[in-house]
């Protein structure tokens, strides 16, 4: 009986190595093939045809744009170390414990749970660096050809409307008529109006005759400029509006235009909570404002829907349910249905008269080619409307869609926006061809967005809320370097 016990504990010793021998042999293989986003969350499928990022942004010399051959994996994808995964031998059971061993997987790391204030960003108002802009365009165009909507901003004329206290006439309706045809645009909440009647189709132009309606009063006043006048004026034409009061305004529609496929997953997640953030903060900020949300979603032709409207609501509390009950799914190739996500948004139920309309369009790929002309024919429907579209680049935009992108906003006065790696989450963000930014939270920036639409001035970061700086910055201008 005795030597029987021996043997027997003899034989679990040697069958406790064996198995502990095998288990740290079979980790380490499956790790050989392991590896994980930065962040922790899901790496990107998408193969976004991302072009080169100039070190240099959008400087006077014109540093050339490059594209990029396609690529499907993340750069920012690391490879865990094997030890991580390794497990430790179980002890060799005592005698007489008869319990099964259990080894138990290596713990799943899903990354940090979603919350605002994660997400970083920046923007450029390629209206207030508008020199650089023009260079970029120039570039851009003569690399790509015919694959771009052609812009042609050579003759832009900006308008300053300002009520009889000297305070500009926020969301002012402005329609300039030459010899060939007739255009309308907007002022923005300071009162300040951007033409460009080269891409307004305006033809050539002597003179413009401009009336200019009040959005509270509806007051009208007709003025006429000559190209001489702008010559000699400079850049700005004021216009002087006698018999109404300017002031900023006292409500915003905000429409959210959201990219839900396949490659947003970790974005989107983060961005629902990041826009819940944003919406209650403003609420609270401008307690008296008649504030309004809606929510357009878009995939694909072929996806289970191309797109899905919620229109304007004020309940905050219906705007995050609508927001939180999205999922990114579908797309398959790069680009997707911009095009008919914005004639969604155009056709919601907007407020006419003195309310801010802007468009928030959140998005990782461009417009299919053969739909650039529709997409830009959308902008100019915004414009007409006075909607401001303020496009918001994620992980995987490339060259065309950057190109669309900050088209679109210098063309309706908006701004251009885009996320950064400062975050560590999604995939690779494109630093953007520009000559300089600062980069800070996004609910942050989102929030100075919105304040600026009803402060009727731009409204920088605080210091303290600054990562980085790019460039040489004051102001949202951009100095040479």
């Amino acid at each position: 009986m005795r030597k029987l016990l021996i043997c027997l504990v003899a034989l679990l010793l040697v069958a406790s190595a064996c198995g502990a021998a095998g288990t740290d042999d079979d980790f380490a293989r499956t790790d050989d093939t392991a590896s994980v986003d930065d962040a922790g969350g899901e790496e990107f499928a998408d193969s976004a045809e991302a072009g080169d990022v100039s070190a240099d942004g959008d400087s006077a010399g014109g540093a050339e744009i490059v594209t990029e051959s396609d690529s499907s994996s993340s750069e920012g994808a690391s490879t865990k170390d094997e030890s991580s995964f390794a497990e430790e031998a179980p002890a060799a059971p005592i005698e007489g414990d008869t319990a099964d061993i259990v080894v138990e997987p290596p713990p799943v790391d899903d990354g940090p749970t979603p919350q605002a204030g994660l997400l970083t960003a920046g923007d450029i108002d390629d209206n207030l660096n508008f020199d650089f802009f023009t260079g970029y365009l120039e570039r851009t165009q003569s690399t790509y050809g015919q694959a771009l909507p052609q812009i042609n901003l050579s003759d832009r004329v900006i308008l300053q409307v300002i009520g009889a206290n000297s305070v500009g006439l926020a969301n002012a309706q402005v329609e300039i008529t030459s010899a060939q045809k007739t255009a309308t645009v907007f002022t923005n909440s300071a009162g300040t109006a951007y033409l460009f009647p080269a891409q307004f189709g305006l033809g050539e132009w002597g003179t413009l005759d401009i009336t200019v309606r009040d959005g509270r009063s509806d007051a009208e006043q007709a003025f006429s400029l000559t190209s001489a006048d702008f010559e000699s004026d400079g850049t700005t034409i004021v216009l002087d509006m006698d018999d109404v009061t300017g002031q900023s305004p006292s409500s915003l529609d905000v429409a959210l235009v959201l990219d839900v496929t396949g490659s947003m997953t970790d974005e989107l997640r983060y961005l629902t909570v990041e826009f819940e953030s944003i919406i209650a903060r403003v609420s609270q900020t401008y307690s008296d404002a008649d504030i309004r949300f809606a929510l357009v979603v878009y995939r694909d032709e072929g996806d289970d829907f191309v797109t899905r409207v919620f229109d304007f609501t004020s309940d905050v509390g219906e705007m995050q349910m609508q927001l939180a009950a999205q999922v990114a799914d579908g797309g398959g190739d790069f680009p997707e249905a911009m095009d008919q996500a914005l004639a969604e948004a155009n056709g919601l139920a907007w407020r006419s008269g003195d309310v801010a309309r802007v468009i928030i369009l959140n998005a990782d790929a461009p417009p299919h080619s053969q739909d650039l002309g529709q997409t830009m024919s959308e902008v100019d429907m915004a414009r007409t409307n006075g909607i401001r579209i303020y496009p918001l680049a994620a992980s995987g935009v490339d060259d065309v869609a950057e190109f669309v992108m900050r088209s679109m906003a210098t063309l309706t006065g908006g701004r251009h926006l885009f996320l950064t790696d400062d975050s560590g989450v999604g995939g690779v963000h494109q630093e953007p061809k520009t000559q300089c930014y600062v980069v800070t939270r996004l609910d942050q920036l989102l929030v100075r967005v919105l304040e600026s639409e009803l402060a009727g001035e731009r409204v920088e970061a605080h210091p303290d809320e600054i990562i980085r700086t790019v460039g040489s910055y004051a102001g949202g201008v951009c100095s040479e370097q």
